[in-house]
């Protein structure tokens, strides 16, 4: 089961007014990048981790917000700003912010 074949599903598309944003920050003396702002369900949002993983042969999880305990974050380990970038992009999603920069 892909999600991202079926175009017709409106659950996948993401807000277009919705800024994506994504950083790294170094934790214990190691660099995550972090992905806010998809406005997927949390099951989507796991197909996406996991496809990112697979690819990029890193680790990582979905955390809550600190400030929103709805809105939820991708956290993987390791600098991947330049491969998240793509990735989305090849997702047809082209509002990404890269803080940091």
């Amino acid at each position: 089961m892909n999600p991202f074949e079926n175009e017709n599903n409106e659950d996948n598309i993401v807000n277009i007014e919705e800024k994506v944003e994504i950083w790294v920050a170094v934790f214990k003396g190691k660099k995550n990048t972090y992905i806010s702002g998809l406005l997927y369900q949390e099951s989507e949002m796991k197909d996406h981790l996991k496809n990112i993983k697979k690819k990029h042969g890193c680790n990582g999880s979905i955390k809550t917000s600190e400030e929103n305990s709805t809105k939820l974050i991708i956290q993987l380990q390791g600098d991947h700003i330049n491969h998240i970038c793509d990735y989305f992009e090849d997702l047809g999603i082209t509002n990404i912010i890269v803080k940091g920069e």
